[in-house]
């Protein structure tokens, strides 16, 4: 498997690894009458109504720092309770690029800050997200309160993460790949702390979240796998 340009790639596909990511996730309810079909038509509602903001900063992984905001919705698929990707921005290339190629996340260029009150990631925890001068979401959280690492590993591991991925053809309204991915993410927490935030939200974000989200908040630094994952539904097939 090869990545473009073949003379000098933007990134050599294979599982991604960071060491020391650092995490601010906040946890929220939907609305009573969110349905998942408004946001992706191929998939059912998960069995709780749960929408995720994640702002993380990788110092340490093979294609370069960078920083990343990800949002994750409760989903079903084939029986399965899995999170579903409708947004996610970066602010390196080479991440976009890896991450809408091989896994099919939906990523886009942005400004992103996060910024902790300490270096014990304990406290106050902020992130933005600016894009193309827009700010698109504004966290604020407190998070004081120890909680065990194993709740927390829970409930972000053996939850796949599905994302809609589409390769357009060259040939007008066709496309080369149409696919629903899953990968599970792999955590080694070495810190968390928990608390409560606030999550404000405009632009293309309000299609999926409200403009202001309490949430129960995570802070947290760890190292991750992300491995190569799998394709579980040919929607070129339907």
């Amino acid at each position: 498997m090869k990545s473009i340009p073949l003379l000098a790639p933007l990134y050599e596909p294979a599982d991604l690894k960071f060491e020391e990511a650092k995490l601010a996730v906040c946890v929220f309810e939907l609305s009573s009458d969110f349905d998942i079909k408004k946001v992706e038509p191929n998939l059912e509602n998960g069995s709780s109504k749960t929408g995720i903001v994640v702002f993380a900063d990788y110092p340490s992984c093979q294609i370069g720092p960078y920083k990343e905001v990800l949002i994750l919705i409760s989903a079903n698929l084939h029986g399965k309770e899995s999170y579903f990707c409708p947004f996610i921005f970066v602010d390196l290339d080479a991440a976009m690029a890896f991450g809408r190629e091989v896994w099919g996340f939906p990523k886009k260029m942005a400004e992103i800050s996060l910024e902790f009150e300490n270096n014990e990631y304990k406290g106050n925890v902020s992130g933005k997200l600016i894009r193309r001068g827009e700010t698109l979401i504004e966290m604020n959280a407190s998070c004081n309160d120890t909680v065990d690492f194993d709740s927390v590993r829970s409930m972000l591991e053996n939850t796949p993460i599905l994302n809609h991925k589409v390769v357009p053809s060259v040939e007008a309204n066709k496309s080369d790949l149409d696919l629903i991915t899953s990968v599970d993410i792999e955590y080694d927490i070495h810190s968390v702390f928990t608390g409560t935030g606030t999550v404000r939200t405009s632009g293309e974000i309000t299609k999926v979240l409200p403009e202001t989200n309490s949430s129960i908040s995570f802070s947290a630094t760890c190292n991750m796998l992300l491995p190569l994952g799998s394709n579980v539904k040919n929607l070129l097939d339907h």
